[in-house]
């Protein structure tokens, strides 16, 4: 009776062990990346921030980073945002990127990437889902990875787009950079 419980615990042991490694890994599809090796057309910045494609201070080496350069207004929260891209109701979705803070005018004011997503009906726009997805803490020159998930509600026609924006809505002067921008479809 111990040796047949026994060869059934290591059994069940191996046949878990087998499979753990199709269990941890969730097959994901990307939906939108974001390189920068075509420019910035996919980009729109919000008042006078310029926004460029270079390889200055580069996140992986031969790449280029999106390069957000300005004084954004004073009373808006956003520096830039991406062109809008599909969501689909009811899946799950994971983000990851790289944001690096090269230099700002109010090390207080902090920097983060958001993923809004709308409700479209018509020509209006109802907002369903602002996550945030994190937050870098002053200019480090380093590179942070950001990343975190969200569901899409189950309505109606969605549509998503990335936003940087500032911790607070004063003028500021800062140059941040965006790098390895991925949304993908949790399976």
């Amino acid at each position: 009776m111990k040796n047949s419980r026994n060869a059934l615990v290591a059994l069940l042991t191996l046949g878990t062990l087998a499979a753990s490694p199709c269990l941890a890994v969730a097959a994901v599809s990307v939906v939108r990346a974001f390189t920068f090796e075509k420019g910035t057309s996919e980009w729109h910045p919000v008042g006078p921030v310029k926004l460029r494609a270079d390889s200055d201070n580069s996140y992986q080496p031969n790449s280029l980073s999106l390069r957000a350069e300005g004084e954004s207004p004073a009373k808006e929260f956003s520096f830039a945002y991406s062109s809008d891209f599909k969501v689909d109701p009811g899946k799950n979705y994971q983000f990851g990127g790289a944001m690096n803070v090269e230099s700002t005018s109010d090390p207080e004011n902090h920097f983060a990437i958001y993923v809004i997503v709308d409700s479209v009906q018509g020509t209006s726009r109802k907002n369903v889902v602002s996550s945030t997805f994190g937050v870098d803490k002053g200019p480090t020159k380093k590179w942070a990875r950001v990343g975190g998930s969200f569901t899409a509600p189950n309505e109606g026609n969605l549509v998503g787009h990335f936003v940087i924006v500032k911790s607070k809505p004063t003028a500021i002067k800062a140059v941040v950079r965006l790098a390895d921008l991925k949304l993908e479809l949790a399976q």
